[in-house]
């Protein structure tokens, strides 16, 4: 109308559009992280990495990026934290509870010179190759475990993320987890 001349002002300057409704973040339930962590990846040297990388993961709220692409000499296991790099190169310390440092101890010991054999490599996760895993080859094995500790529904590593954060205010499963440090 005011193109038309009809209107001098509109009379919608000052009304504002509703905001978007917010999504929450999809989290695990507990009893699908307690399955997930607790399910037998196998004592070969991917079930090792997997059961390494999962527990790692829940347990510290990394994203998939920093968690694929964590140098050895990022993480500290005797005083129990590592350092990530996140997004802006930002560089942060993140403590590693008991169970994650178990877990990423056996992975180093008996796993890891296995998948590298007489290859050199900087990255602390790597693949059959000996190269650094992907963040969607780690995706993959993510659904696959979780399909087989029984979860139906779709998981991704960001839901990971988001649980620990969640399950962490809460005091749930990780808060039990990471307590004795």
């Amino acid at each position: 109308m005011i193109t038309e001349g009809v209107l001098q002002q509109d009379p919608f300057a000052h009304i504002h559009s509703p905001r978007q409704a917010f999504r929450l973040p999809k989290v695990l339930h507990p009893t699908e992280v307690e399955a997930l962590l607790n399910f037998p990846k196998g004592d070969n040297p991917i079930g090792l990495r997997n059961d390494a990388m999962i527990e790692l993961l829940y347990a510290t709220g990394l994203r998939v990026s920093e968690l694929v692409s964590l140098p050895m000499g990022a993480v500290n296991l005797e005083s129990g934290y590592l350092i990530a790099h996140g997004k802006g190169s930002k560089e942060r310390l993140v403590p590693i509870g008991k169970c994650a440092r178990e877990k990423l101890s056996r992975y180093l010991t008996f796993a890891r010179p296995l998948l590298l054999k007489t290859k050199i490599a900087t990255l602390l996760f790597i693949n059959r190759s000996g190269k650094g895993i992907s963040r969607q080859a780690f995706w993959m094995q993510l659904k696959k475990t979780a399909r087989k500790a029984g979860i139906r529904r779709s998981i991704t590593p960001h839901m990971l993320r988001h649980s620990f954060a969640s399950h962490l205010l809460e005091g749930g499963p990780i808060f039990d987890r990471c307590r004795c440090f």
